[in-house]
């Protein structure tokens, strides 16, 4: 329950930070930005989803 409020806290907190930049960007670097952070998360993704269902995966007993 404490992780689940601690990303909760962390995630408002970086999207509220990333707001601030609202007025001193253009909108298409704002807006840019957003999908540079969303674009980066994917290939994280997809770098790591192999060695991820590796470690999540269940082994039989």
């Amino acid at each position: 329950m404490g992780v689940a409020f601690l990303t909760a806290f962390v995630s408002n907190y970086l999207s509220g930070w990333l707001g601030g930049f609202y007025e001193k960007m253009t909108p298409f670097n704002f807006w840019g930005l957003h999908a540079a952070i969303s674009l980066a998360g994917a290939v994280g993704i997809l770098l790591f989803i192999r060695p991820l269902n590796r470690i999540l995966q269940p082994t039989p007993s």
